[in-house]
């Protein structure tokens, strides 16, 4: 396997001169037009890319902070001999550092990892799917912050199953949702799994809709401190068409309720992600129906009363989604994703509590992959945003960089990055994920562009905040 690992210097005297020439530099310009934004450059202070064997792609698909501020990521990566196998990094300096492949149950069939999280004792879950197509199965993985394997737990699906997205209560007790055929009526079904610290199932629920063969689309998924799991995202079936659904468990594996979204834009809407309210609830996020579909901001009660609903583009004739959304201290959600507007699209947008707009920003991008893909919140309420920039179209279109930029509190451009410095024009990168640690770090992850020999590799870059 071919690993190139890279870690550029966070403090250097000719990053210094640089810095101080691109402030003197903004200041006179700054002087003689204003720009709308007086932002610094910022190239990454970490980088990290991993190339498998051949010419494959490969991805780092999920990114979790420890509660030290130690970063770990999940992601898939080509062996030769064993097909797409899971890996499980911890970034940091030798010997503290390491990366681990699992391949399931000695198969040469492709497995990836999906999601990723770190308990408060340091504990690391990957969730994942073992093989693909009609023999895909879900698969949770434990290991210590030390790269120790300690369990690996099948679930026991239908025929298939594909996994999804896990996520840690306040006890750091693991819940995690798939995807699975539904031998019983047809279509897919939802389960939402909650597992004990050794590996075992406490329960496992199902969360179908009551409609014709239902087909679960992706989704999301979010737990309360207390137990309380919220899944959320599309169903769709021939008697309701394609509707958004919400569906909330107690701690104890009984549904409190489930909700398909009834508001404007219903036909045709989905959730995709959730986020909690501080005092209790859920932010639900996704697009509606409209001339063309809208951003979808909407806010239940821990009752399963929907109590906000705000959506961002109606009737003007765009399209408008939502990919990630992100809740600061105060209760105010960030939202990303992207909308068309005379060669813009990726958007950003912060709101208060009430649904009204604090602030937003839409920067260049194109109609096919120019737009925010990810959004956090760190511990000062200062919000980051990835995405790509805008792509090229040639004889086939080539997505643009990685775009990056951080904002203050009140929605000023503190700075932004573009990654790679020379883009590879046979094919972009893409970003997966971005993460935060308090007012330290910032890291997005994902599949890098294009490069001769190895393909699209692993990539975590990583700023100062």
């Amino acid at each position: 396997m071919d690993t190139r690992t890279t870690v550029v210097p966070t403090f250097t005297v000719i990053f210094g001169v640089a810095l101080l020439v691109a402030v003197i530099a903004a200041v006179v310009v700054a002087a003689v037009a204003p720009p709308a934004f007086a932002a610094i450059e910022k190239p990454p202070s970490f980088e990290s890319v991993v190339a498998g064997d051949g010419d494959h792609l490969d991805a780092a698909t999920r990114l979790a902070v420890g509660p030290d501020g130690t970063l770990y990521g999940c992601g898939s990566i080509w062996h030769d001999a064993t097909g797409y196998d899971i890996t499980i990094t911890r970034y940091d300096d030798a010997p503290l550092g390491w990366t681990r492949t699992w391949n399931g149950a000695g198969r040469n069939a492709d497995d990836s990892a999906v999601d990723i999280a770190v308990a408060a004792d340091g504990a690391i879950y990957v969730y994942g799917s073992e093989a693909g197509g009609e023999d895909a199965q879900p698969v949770l993985l434990k290991y210590s912050s030390t790269g120790d394997r300690v369990w690996v737990a099948h679930e026991a699906s239908r025929p298939w199953g594909y996994a999804g997205w896990i996520a840690l209560d306040g006890d750091g007790t693991v819940y995690a949702c798939s995807k699975e055929d539904n031998e019983e009526s047809g279509g897919t079904i939802g389960v939402l799994t909650k597992y004990r610290p050794d590996g075992t199932v406490a329960w496992a629920q199902d969360y179908g809709i009551n409609t014709y063969k239902p087909d679960m689309g992706s989704g999301h998924l979010c737990v309360a401190d207390n137990g309380t799991a919220y899944v959320g995202g599309s169903v769709e079936g021939t008697d309701i068409g394609q509707r958004a659904f919400l569906v909330c468990f107690s701690a104890g594996g009984r549904r409190r309720w489930t909700r398909l979204y009834a508001g404007p834009g219903k036909m045709g809407a989905w959730f995709s992600t959730l986020a909690p309210f501080p005092s209790g609830g859920v932010y639900a996020v996704g697009a509606a129906r409209s001339d063309a579909s809208d951003i979808l901001v909407t806010r239940y009660t821990a009752a399963g009363t929907r109590v906000l609903t705000r959506r961002l583009g109606v009737g003007d004739g765009r399209r408008q989604w939502a990919s990630d959304a992100a809740v600061d201290s105060l209760g105010r959600i960030a939202v990303c994703g992207g909308w068309r507007r005379s060669g813009k699209g990726f958007y950003v947008v912060l709101l208060r509590r009430d649904g009204s707009v604090r602030w937003s920003h839409n920067f260049r991008g194109d109609n096919v992959s120019g737009f925010a893909k990810g959004v956090v919140v760190d511990t000062a309420d200062r919000v980051c945003v990835t995405g790509n920039a805008p792509g090229t179209q040639g004889a086939t279109y080539n997505p643009g960089r990685i775009a990056t930029y951080a904002f203050s509190r009140t929605g000023v451009l503190r700075w932004s990055s573009l990654w790679p410095t020379a883009l590879i024009p046979s094919n972009g990168p893409e970003p997966r994920d971005i993460a935060a640690y308090q007012t330290s770090n910032v890291w997005v992850c994902g599949s890098s562009d294009d490069r001769p020999g190895t393909g699209p590799d692993q990539f975590v870059i990583g700023w100062g905040l």
